[in-house]
């Protein structure tokens, strides 16, 4: 007899030895399967000896394998169904097997686990199991943040006539949260709302308030391309009736009184606050709370947080401040929220005061990551190198005070100072968070180099940044931009094309950049500095996701000068529009472009801006009050600055300029001329008191 645990037991197993096979048949016989059981010697002894066993011995030692000896591992007992399925047994699987098998894939971490479970419902339905495992699955679903999924699981069941349970919409929901894409996350709520509306159900607590926040902060795929911004709280609005309306049908039914002490919880107030907050719709997010108050609902910290944050986006910091003194003073989030709030809004007063009175009592006070990067923040504003003694502080206070934010605010400011040497020792500050740069930290030193002026820097961390990820359209946009604003516009239009015939991304920041560099002078045409033109090859190679080491082997195409001519542009905006929304910048760049070449062009890319519901800001109006005056139209200069009287944009010292400027080149009547002068003086001394 072979001993089959001993190492020749794999050879003599693999034989026709009828004593082998006698011993195989006995150690993997359904009762002896366990968690011992290699899985890998009993699949081959079930594909040399199926024949013999018959199919449904084969499904009871799987059957055994998958109870007993898959541990509950999701890869194992996948590759147990997998053996079923090649030996043609899953017909003999009932309702509970399939349930078994769903529950522990469940708990993959991946999208696999739902494409495999999709695969044994199939099956199911194929064998004509009744399908009671939804559940499972739309577990899944939600770990792994398939809304897109789960809506077309959900439509399933309903088009057999199945009515889902209020567990299902709640995957749903988390689903939904989980979705890094935010695409289903409109097409969950019509879902939940349609199904409250018919009576079908009653949403549980953590599917309405998961809901209401993704609906008041999130933005669909169509809305971000919109012109018009989205008001998520109307869509929040939406689903709170529908959410009233199932559960005042649901009352009726029950013979219950309808009136209840408050229409909704604490927690989904506050994410209708939070969701203002992200507006800075500090009015409305103000009476959500005071009617929290009066419905008896007592106010969280993170409900007061969340009307803090509010009030500092929308600027007013003396309500913010006297919420915060109240009893909140020392919470870190609310003081975080005040602090970069007030730095956005540049209210140096108030950033300067609070940090000053945390930075005292910094020894002592529990202080998180995001208040100490706030408190950062504020003294690189007012000192890079005071800024700079403060991280160093903190970090031989204790390394961990210090982290990778407060270091990108550190090398962003050196940037903006445009002092190159403190943007690289800066960088070099991440090696003090034990953190490798993550690529957003890279992105930023990009764009610090192309601040200082120092483009071959900042191509060279680009390439750097490229070689370890795939950087995101806003990394491609920022370097177009970076080179445009370094006046290499050839160079920029060439790395632009790049991306176009290579179908990397091209979003509207880089194809207003490129609209910028045709409106600029004819000066910098074609010039490119030999450092740069020797660095083309790999820059190329590393935009089209090629190696640089086959660079010369793959010679790039040779650089394109930029011909600076308007029509180009315009066919290049016309692109723009086949599937890019533009906003008022892109407009606003392609009316300077146009506005020393022709009038005409330029009005007719005014008028589109307002017909598409885009509203003109100050520097459009300067623009083509500046094409006015170049061609000496009186007539269009009065009507550019009728239209801005009636969208009430208040007029600059350009903008005053510019009209003034068309009218005397226009030979207007001098006294008429005068009086707008006039005009011009008052509005100017009233804007200066």
């Amino acid at each position: 007899m072979v001993d089959v645990d001993s190492p020749s037991s794999h050879s003599a197993f693999s034989t026709n030895d009828p004593t082998a096979t006698q011993t195989s048949y006995k150690r993997f016989h359904p009762r002896r399967i366990g968690k011992s059981s290699d899985l890998d010697r009993l699949f081959q002894h079930l594909a040399e000896s199926s024949q013999q066993l018959g199919p449904e011995r084969v499904f009871k030692s799987l059957r055994t394998a998958l109870y007993h000896a898959s541990g509950y591992r999701p890869e194992l007992a996948w590759r147990i169904f997998q053996q079923m399925i090649e030996h043609k047994v899953t017909d003999l699987m009932g309702a509970n097997h399939y349930g078994h098998l769903l529950n522990i894939i469940k708990y993959g971490t991946d999208q696999a686990s739902v494409t495999r479970m999709l695969t044994v419902l199939d099956h199911m339905r194929e064998d004509q199991k009744t399908l009671m495992h939804y559940s499972q699955v739309l577990f899944a679903m939600s770990r792994v943040g398939d809304a897109s999924g789960a809506c077309t699981l959900i439509n399933e069941i309903k088009h057999q006539g199945h009515i889902p349970p209020s567990s299902h919409y709640t995957s749903l929901a988390i689903a939904a949260r989980n979705d890094k894409g935010h695409g289903a996350t409109q097409e969950a709520a019509e879902l939940m709302m349609d199904a409250m509306k018919k009576g079908d159900v009653v949403l549980e607590t953590d599917a309405c308030v998961t809901m209401i926040s993704l609906l008041s902060r999130r933005r669909t795929q169509q809305q971000m391309t919109a012109t018009v911004e989205d008001d998520g709280i109307d869509r929040t609005v939406k689903f709170l009736e529908a959410v009233e309306y199932a559960r005042n049908s649901k009352k009726e039914e029950d013979d219950t009184p309808a009136v209840t002490k408050s229409r909704y919880n604490v927690h989904m107030y506050t994410s209708l606050i939070s969701g203002l907050a992200n507006k800075g719709d500090a009015i409305n997010a103000k009476r959500l709370y005071d009617e929290m108050r009066q419905q008896g609902l007592k106010p969280t910290v993170a409900t007061r947080t969340a009307l803090i944050e509010a009030y500092g986006r929308a600027g007013d910091f003396d309500a913010a401040l006297k919420l915060l003194n109240r009893k909140h003073r020392h919470n870190n989030a609310m003081v975080t929220s005040v602090l970069t709030n007030a730095i956005r809004h540049s209210k140096w007063d108030v950033a300067e005061m609070l940090a000053a009175s945390w930075i005292e009592r910094l020894e002592s006070a529990k202080t998180d990551d995001k208040l100490r990067a706030a408190l950062l923040w504020v003294k690189v504003k007012c000192d890079l190198d005071d800024a700079r003694t403060f991280f160093d502080t903190l970090y031989h206070k204790d390394s961990s005070f210090v982290n990778s934010v407060m270091v990108n605010h550190l090398v962003t400011e050196s940037g903006n100072r445009r002092s190159k040497q403190k943007v690289e020792e800066s960088y070099n500050l991440h090696q003090s968070t034990r953190t490798p740069p993550s690529l957003r930290s890279q992105h930023l030193l990009v764009d610090a180099l192309f601040k200082c002026r120092d483009v071959p820097a900042a191509l060279t961390a680009f390439m750097n940044m490229r070689r370890q990820g795939v950087p995101d359209d806003i990394t491609m946009a920022m370097v177009v931009r970076g080179l445009v604003m370094n006046d290499e516009d050839t160079v920029a239009w060439n790395v632009f094309r790049a991306l176009r015939s290579d179908n990397l991304q091209r979003n509207l920041r880089a194809y207003t950049s490129m609209l910028k560099a045709f409106a600029k002078k004819q000066s910098s045409e074609g010039v490119v500095s030999k450092e740069i033109l020797s660095m083309w090859p790999e820059l190329h190679a590393v935009l089209s996701g090629k190696d640089p080491a086959t660079a010369i082997v793959h010679t790039p195409p040779l650089m394109t000068p930029l011909i600076k001519d308007p029509s180009q542009a315009y066919l290049l905006f016309r692109e723009m529009t086949g599937y890019q929304t533009p906003n008022e910048y892109t407009y606003t760049t392609l009316i300077a472009c146009f506005s020393k070449h022709s009038l005409a062009r330029a009005t007719e890319v005014f008028s589109h801006m307002c017909a598409s519901g885009v509203v003109p800001t100050i520097q459009t109006y300067t623009a083509m009050l500046q094409a006015c005056s170049i061609f000496r139209s009186a007539r269009s200069a009065l009507l550019v600055f009728r239209h801005m009287r009636d969208q009430q944009v208040t007029p600059n010292t350009a903008t005053w300029h510019y009209l003034l400027k068309a009218l005397v080149r226009a030979r207007v009547d001098p006294a008429k001329v005068d009086e707008i002068g006039h005009m011009a003086r008052e509005s100017m001394a009233n804007k200066k008191s």
